[in-house]
């Protein structure tokens, strides 16, 4: 049995736009762990500049000190919060941003493809970039177009012979005026 675009344990080809278990787990490491290092690197440091050990001669600006520390340490700690979640945010939001343009870029150009279609006929297609996901959807609609294309040349070249026959371009006796519609009827009928 295949294994179908995003099924656990498949394996991404180059057309597929949904990441494989393994890949959606890489990217979710890579995430947790470079906002994870980051959180404690700011952690630290809010916690190194609030507990800097002031070296105070006596005992009591060492309490004064300590006694400041602690009265800081809950705004230090909330300061460091804030930092994380933004970045946190500002992380995903750009992770986000990216996977999303990788299928909104060629949905894109998809979208083009088809108003050309729609406005000016067959028309070459413009291609999506290599990187870009869908790469197998591109290819089905390139082939579809190709199809469409055949398809309409080979009913206008019918169409064609069929108006010479009644223009009296061709001498032809009536069965082969009937041949001729039967080709057009059977090609139509093959084509549905």
């Amino acid at each position: 049995m295949a294994n179908n675009p995003g099924d656990e344990g498949s394996e991404d080809s180059p057309g597929d736009f949904t990441l494989s278990a393994r890949n959606r787990l890489r990217v979710t490491a890579k995430v947790a762990i470079g906002v994870s290092l980051l959180s404690a690197l700011i952690l630290f440091m809010v916690l190194y500049f609030v507990l800097i050990d002031h070296s105070e001669k006596n005992y009591l600006e060492a309490i004064a000190s300590l006694t400041r520390s602690q009265q800081q340490l809950a705004f230090a700690m909330f300061v460091a919060g804030a930092l994380i979640l933004i970045l946190a945010g500002i992380i995903t939001w750009l992770v986000t941003l990216y996977f999303s343009h990788r299928i909104a870029g060629p949905i894109y150009r998809f979208t083009k493809n088809l108003e050309l279609e729609i406005e000016k006929g067959p028309v070459s297609t413009i291609a999506i970039r290599k990187e870009d996901s869908l790469q197998a959807l591109s290819t089905k609609l390139e082939t579809a177009a190709e199809g469409l294309s055949r398809y309409y040349d080979s009913q206008k070249e019918i169409v064609d012979q069929i108006y010479r026959l009644v223009d009296g371009e061709y001498e032809v006796d009536g069965k082969e005026f009937s041949k001729r519609i039967d080709q057009l009827q059977k090609t139509v009928s093959s084509q549905q």
